[in-house]
């Protein structure tokens, strides 16, 4: 199925800027016609996936603690 970038967009939960910021950068797979982005979803789909893969685990927010010595 062919998206534009509003339903790829509602797909992916963000804003409309922020998708064609990532069009224009190469970072999400995608085709300009004419003035306008179009995203297959298969591609998106396993765009996602990848990303879901690729990424290790969250990092812990904040300052780390520091190492108590033993007394």
């Amino acid at each position: 199925m062919v998206l534009d970038v509003e339903s790829c967009a509602k797909l992916l939960h963000c804003s409309v800027e922020h998708l064609n910021r990532l069009a224009r950068g190469g970072d999400i797979p995608a085709t300009k016609i004419g003035r306008s982005w179009i995203f297959l979803e298969d591609e998106i789909v396993g765009w996602l996936r990848s990303k879901t893969r690729s990424q290790k685990s969250p990092a812990k927010v904040g300052r780390p603690r520091k190492q108590l010595l033993p007394c």
